[in-house]
């Protein structure tokens, strides 16, 4: 059998070809089904088909028919995916008059071009050679002949047949060839013995490939960086080429950084192409909302919302939702007040754009409450109150002990952590020890705040008990009731000249504590604010 040397041209072999191409299959029928035979080049290793891309069948093709050998050769064994070249042979014999077809064929080829067939030979009777194409790619399907050569009968001489010819293959997509072999033999049967060879040769390859990235692009952080894309054009006809990241080196861990990103693609000539791209990463700007209360009343203003400065050219963008913003729109701090609906709590969106142009937007709430009843007489006591027998006494006889130290403690846990699970006794004993220091009371005048709180308060410690001293009785108590600061807001972290409830200028003393780690100014404030509450509602 002829072996056709094979001469790579630019369009051939390229990576990833080889595993794409389908194995090559051969046929051999008598035109029935139980005389068909078919045999797939699927790397079994049996002991006819050990090579990839060489297939052969020995044995009955029906009860006419035998195939003493009938080997095909394509991809791998010989020629590429964008070369084809292919070869058929066969030795065979019949035993009385029929026509034996024998079918190789191949898919996955990707180029077309001028297509040289020949055949040579013996036989007797005829023998017809004919090449297919077919553009869906499909293995033994007949859609176009590109030639035919034959039928061939024997000549005079040693009856030796030969013939070739030649012809087109137009597409340029994945298709299938197959190589038809038709033999008929006359009434008595013979042998016949043939070379079919096949080799199309694709034209000369012409490919652009354009890299259609920009080379520089400008990103945030966090953001993906779109993909590089490529196009190529072979041939006149354009399509996508598929584009890899080689590799990516950057000059930071945090931004702004710059990525220089390598990627690589390979057009259809088998030629590479590199393509180097260079990402300025910029920071987001910082959103994180700081507020300046998280519980809001029904009319409250003077509230204030505030972000990190951006930098020059920065702009800031504000929404209050169930309040309105009063000022600083576009600036990193804004003054805005509460709205009415107290089944939604109040909503403060912001969305920050650097100077780079990356944005970022946070969110931050505060909860809003009716406005709390007027604070006034009755609502609390003076430090001598709760230092004299009916002081002591209201807290010695307080309900449920230790109800009154537990509500301290895990309200107030660093001012009274200690009193957890404590009998009232121990309470009544820690103000009188607050009580006894020398100058300044700060302590006591805020557990004095605080027991009033728990004694005016209907569903804690009020009662009949209280009221007789003349303390007001109320769901929620001194607690929910608010207080202006006037210039002692901002030693507690709050802002001057702001009402809030009694309750919460509780917890912001606790976050003084200790007060002996507090600067002097903070810890005066700290009394001033709270004698006044003792002293303004005192009780008659």
């Amino acid at each position: 059998m002829k072996r056709i040397s094979l001469l790579l041209t630019c369009g051939s072999l390229v990576a990833g070809l080889h595993q794409a191409h389908a194995a090559a299959q051969l046929r051999l029928s008598d035109g029935t089904v139980a005389g068909t035979v078919t045999i797939v080049d699927d790397g079994a290793g049996d002991s006819l088909n050990t090579t990839p891309g060489a297939i052969a069948y020995i044995g009955p093709v029906g009860p006419n028919w035998t195939a003493n050998v009938t080997v095909g050769t394509a991809y791998p064994n010989m020629g590429t995916p964008g070369n084809p070249i292919m070869d058929v042979g066969s030795h065979n014999g019949s035993a009385d008059a029929g026509t034996l077809t024998i079918d190789f064929t191949q898919d996955g080829f990707t180029a077309g071009g001028p297509a040289a067939m020949s055949i040579g030979g013996t036989t007797v009777g005829t023998v017809t050679y004919s090449m297919y194409t077919d553009p869906a790619n499909t293995p033994f399907a007949k859609t176009a002949l590109i030639g035919t050569v034959g039928p061939l009968s024997p000549a005079v001489q040693n009856g030796s047949i030969t013939g070739d010819t030649a012809g087109t293959v137009a597409s340029a997509t994945p298709y299938s060839i197959t190589m038809e072999v038709v033999i008929q033999h006359p009434a008595g049967g013979g042998e016949t013995g043939f070379d079919a060879d096949l080799t199309v040769t694709p034209p000369a390859c012409d490919c652009v490939l354009n890299f259609n990235s920009p080379s520089s692009i400008t990103n945030c952080d966090g953001e993906a960086i779109p993909a590089v894309v490529a196009t190529q054009v072979c041939g006149g006809v354009s399509s996508p080429a598929p584009v890899t990241v080689m590799g990516a080196a950057t000059n930071g861990i945090t931004c702004p950084k710059i990525i220089t990103i390598t990627n690589s693609a390979t057009d259809g000539c088998g030629a590479a192409h590199t393509f180097v791209q260079k990402v300025t990463v910029n920071c987001k700007p910082d959103c994180t909302i700081t507020p300046s209360v998280t519980v809001a009343t029904v009319g409250g203003s003077n509230y204030t919302a505030s972000v990190a400065d951006a930098g020059v050219g920065a702009s800031y963008s504000w929404t209050v939702m169930n309040g309105t913003i009063t000022a600083g729109q576009d600036t990193p701090k804004i003054t805005w007040s509460a709205g009415t609906d107290t089944s939604n709590p109040i909503t403060i969106v912001v969305t920050v754009t650097s100077p780079a142009g990356c944005q970022s937007t946070c969110t931050a709430s505060a909860r809003l409450v009716p406005k709390p009843p007027p604070f006034g007489s009755g609502d609390t006591a003076t430090i001598g109150f709760w230092h004299n027998k009916n002081g002591q006494g209201l807290i010695n006889g307080a309900a449920n002990s230790p109800a009154l130290g537990n509500w301290l403690a895990m309200n107030f846990p660093c001012l009274f952590g200690g009193l957890l699970n404590q009998s009232n006794s121990v309470v009544a004993a820690l103000f009188m020890t607050d009580f006894g220091v020398s100058g300044q009371k700060t302590e006591a005048q805020v557990m004095s705040v605080a027991l009033a709180s728990y004694f005016t308060d209907s569903n804690l410690g009020g009662g009949s008990g209280p009221g007789k001293f003349g303390f007001n009785n109320t769901p929620g108590g001194t607690g929910a009731k608010s207080f202006n600061v006037g210039s002692d807001g901002t030693a507690l972290g709050l802002q001057n000249n702001t009402s809030y409830p009694i309750m919460q200028l509780l917890q912001a003393a606790n976050a003084k504590c200790p007060f002996s780690s507090q600067p002097s100014s903070v810890v005066n404030a700290i009394n001033d604010l709270f004698s006044n509450i003792n002293q303004k509602g005192d009780i008659n």
